[in-house]
């Protein structure tokens, strides 16, 4: 049986890595530019929260979107 070194059993592992880094680093920018926005603006967070806020809600009523993470449909 063949040995294969680590550095040839991962590189696709790094090729698939090198290749999300692009959409990674495009995510990152634009929550941070809508968190400025957000932040900065002065529009109602009603309107438009930050995505710090959705995700302090989200933390804070994880309870209730692990029981339901869909709503039921409305009735027809």
């Amino acid at each position: 049986m063949p040995v294969v070194s680590s550095s040839v059993a991962s590189r696709p592992l790094v090729g698939s890595l090198a290749k999300a880094v692009p959409a990674v680093i495009s995510v990152g920018l634009l929550l941070v530019a809508w968190e400025i926005y957000a932040t900065y603006s002065g529009i109602k967070p009603t309107i438009l929260p930050a995505p710090s806020r959705v995700f302090e809600q989200a933390v804070l009523n994880r309870d209730a979107l692990i029981d339901t993470p869909f709503p039921p449909s409305a009735p027809r």
